[in-house]
């Protein structure tokens, strides 16, 4: 399965009725507008690590954990990959 990308759904004034999917084994694409936030919803009772890829380098020197450094080269958007998706949902929402 390739890597999807995740709808962001836009938080109103009367809030919202979040809709979360199933995780994708292969990852998810969110746009990073820096207005957007994921989040994950782990059923599965054991710990799941959720790794956003920071894929840039200074000086040969990975990049601290910054939020504008998070997307993927060329494109406004950022990846996340899971260890599992067993019982997993996410959803990425936007204020």
């Amino acid at each position: 399965m390739a890597v999807t990308a995740l709808a962001v759904q836009q938080i109103g004034r009367a809030g919202i009725t979040p809709t979360f999917t199933a995780a994708n084994t292969d990852g998810h694409t969110i746009l990073n507008d820096g207005k957007t936030f994921l989040e994950v919803k782990n059923g599965s009772g054991a710990p799941i690590v959720v790794t956003i890829d920071t894929p840039q380098t200074v000086d040969g020197l990975a990049v601290a954990q910054l939020t504008t450094d998070y997307n993927q080269p060329g494109t406004e958007y950022l990846l996340v990959t899971f260890a599992s998706v067993t019982s997993l949902t996410c959803g990425a929402f936007r204020v």
